[in-house]
């Protein structure tokens, strides 16, 4: 057997990596229905790409954009 046929039946070399990525627990829509739940006005979609969604947002004290992890349900508002 030659060195470029062992390798080749290597179980390492036969084995393949399959990465896995996170799954998002919450689609755009219940983001949004989280932040108007939260007391926000005017849930407005600006970004919902990957993990983390983006909404312009009214509440009583202004607006803001609100940055939503989809994966983990948190949120920060940034007043704007």
């Amino acid at each position: 057997m030659t060195a470029a046929s062992a390798d080749s039946a290597s179980p390492i070399a036969s084995q393949q990596t399959a990465i896995q990525m996170p799954m998002a627990a919450f689609t755009c829509a219940q983001a949004a229905a989280q932040l108007n739940k939260a007391g926000y006005r005017s849930v407005t979609p600006t970004d919902c790409e990957g993990l983390q969604y983006s909404f312009d947002v009214e509440r009583g004290d202004g607006r803001f954009v609100v940055v939503f992890n989809a994966e983990s349900g948190g949120s920060v508002a940034i007043p704007r």
